[in-house]
C-alpha cells in the first residue's frame, strides 16, 4: 500500500487559499501528509459514491511520526462514514486523511481547504 499524494490547487489566485485533495481507496488508504501550519482557517470535505463500510479520519502530527485524530470545533473527532464538511479545530504541523477502516471497494475523496491569515 502506498501513501496517496495530494493534489494542490491554488484557489484564490494570490496564494492565500489552497485546496489539497486526496483520493483514498481500500488498497491505498493513507494520504501523504501536508504541512499546514501557515493556514489560519481549515475545513475538510469527505465525499464518496462508494464508502464500502469505510471510515475516513483526519489526523494531525507535530513530529511527522505519530498521528492522532483531529476534531471539529465542538471537540468531536473527525471520523466520517458519509459525505460531510467540517471545520478543523486543532493546528498541527502536519495533517493527513486516512481510512481508519478501509472497507471493501472504497473510493473516498478528501478535500482540505486552507486560508492564510492576511496581515495588513
Amino acid at each position: 500500500m502506498a501513501e496517496v499524494i495530494p493534489v494542490k490547487t491554488e484557489v484564490s489566485g494570490d496564494g492565500n487559499v489552497v485546496l489539497f485533495t486526496w483520493t483514498l481507496t481500500t488498497a491505498d488508504h493513507t494520504g501523504l501528509p501536508v504541512q499546514w501550519s501557515p493556514w489560519a482557517d481549515r475545513s475538510v470535505m469527505v465525499t464518496s459514491a462508494a464508502y464500502g463500510g469505510s471510515t475516513t479520519a483526519l489526523e494531525g502530527s507535530n513530529d511527522g511520526t505519530t498521528y492522532v485524530s483531529l476534531a471539529d470545533p465542538q471537540g468531536t473527532a473527525i471520523a466520517k462514514t458519509a459525505d460531510a464538511v467540517e471545520a478543523v479545530l486543532e493546528l498541527t504541523q502536519y495533517v493527513r486523511p486516512r481510512l481508519t477502516t478501509a472497507g471493501s471497494g472504497a473510493t473516498v475523496k478528501v478535500s482540505l481547504l486552507c486560508r492564510r491569515n492576511q496581515y495588513k
